[in-house]
């Protein structure tokens, strides 16, 4: 039909579009604060791509669901501008008539939605926790950044290095404050490097001092030192660390502890969450001469805002015990179904509360 094809094809351009300019935001956010983590020494600057394609999986469900939903509503807002939805409704088109066509177009992508939440989600999960554990689990000499001062691994060091650039793992004007075995224990070196020795990281020091200070009994040791070895401490590298949020969909329904559940009711949330907005796309869209041609825009992104923020809310209360899974996603899910049904009812039958009152009587006059 004529009708389906032209409110598909609109829908296709929008949501093209749309997807480019979210993607492209969401993306230049994600580079900006992973290249800040890799010039502070918290991720690795040789993985920098990976982390933002592991990034870009991951959001992907999200970037989806707010791309077909501003498409419908721009898409709608501009046939009301045009005067379009005004050849429509002559036609014998009332508004519940566009929800067929708007679903139609939109099955697919609700099927992607569904996928990357229940299986690309927990796998990026994973990947990225997996580069940051390989990262942690590193020698902390590898992970100083020059010039600046670094925590170790287990945040009982604190490491200062001018690094060299032969990039043999050495480097000069060391600097390391130990406070793991309960005393302040100061390090400098005018050079330092590491090797292995027996399966473990050894830091070699050379030409430096060495300051021990017992904060109980105020001692304080002074030892001159032509070269020092310190062992670094490592962390054990194990890939099941992301938690629920790593675990696969099957064994989430396996589960009966809240984490498990809200976690559940999030990535199913997110298809449900993506259907509904189509829904309160097609009850906002029009056009007010009073609010401009962005009205609409700026009420649709309000109105997702506030549905992806209680979608969060019902998520932590689930997973602290503080409603049922069943019930949170029923109750919100559910009920923004219900009142966007009722004001789509409204907009297409065109009730108005003035018909509530009862009508003035007339009395007949001889």
């Amino acid at each position: 039909m004529l009708f389906h094809s032209t409110i598909r094809k609109e829908l296709t351009r929008s949501f093209g579009a749309s997807w480019v300019v979210l993607f492209t935001i969401t993306m230049t956010v994600r580079l900006v604060r992973t290249l800040h983590d890799a010039n502070v020494g918290r991720a690795d600057p040789q993985e920098i791509a990976a982390a933002l394609g592991y990034a870009a999986l991951g959001q992907m469900p999200a970037i989806i669901s707010i791309s077909l939903f501003i498409a419908t509503v721009s898409t709608l807002s501009r046939m009301y501008r045009d005067s379009e939805m005004v050849i429509w409704f002559g036609g014998g088109r009332g508004l519940l008539g566009f929800v067929a066509p708007i679903y139609r177009f939109a099955w697919p992508v609700l099927l992607m939605v569904a996928a990357l939440q229940w299986w690309a989600w927990p796998w990026t999960n994973q990947q990225i926790q997996e580069l940051r554990q390989r990262f942690e689990q590193r020698a902390d000499l590898e992970r100083v950044a020059p010039g600046q001062f670094q925590e170790s691994a287990s945040g009982r060091k604190v490491f200062f290095i001018e690094k060299t650039t032969d990039g043999s793992g050495s480097g000069r004007s060391v600097f390391m404050l130990d406070m793991s075995q309960g005393k302040h224990v100061i390090t400098t070196a005018k050079s330092g490097q590491t090797v292995f020795e027996d399966g473990k990281t050894v830091l070699s020091l050379h030409n430096g001092q060495r300051v021990q200070r017992d904060p109980l009994t105020q001692v304080t040791r002074v030892l001159n030192f032509l070269e020092l070895s310190t062992v670094i401490e490592k962390k054990a590298f194990s890939g099941s660390g992301a938690g629920v949020r790593g675990a696969d969909t099957l064994s989430l329904w396996q589960r009966t502890d809240g984490y498990a559940q809200g976690e559940l009711a999030w990535r199913s949330g997110m298809v449900l969450l993506a259907a509904n907005l189509l829904l309160v796309a097609l009850a906002i869209a029009q056009v007010n001469p009073r609010m401009g041609s962005g009205g609409s825009i700026a009420i649709a992104a309000l109105v997702a805002i506030v549905y992806f923020n209680l979608s969060t809310v019902s998520q932590n209360w689930i997973a602290t015990g503080k409603a049922s899974l069943f019930g949170a996603t029923l109750g919100l899910h559910g009920s923004v179904l219900v009142l966007t049904l009722l004001w789509l009812l409204k907009r297409h039958r065109q009730w108005h509360w003035r018909l509530l009152r009862p009508a003035p009587r007339v009395e007949a006059t001889a």
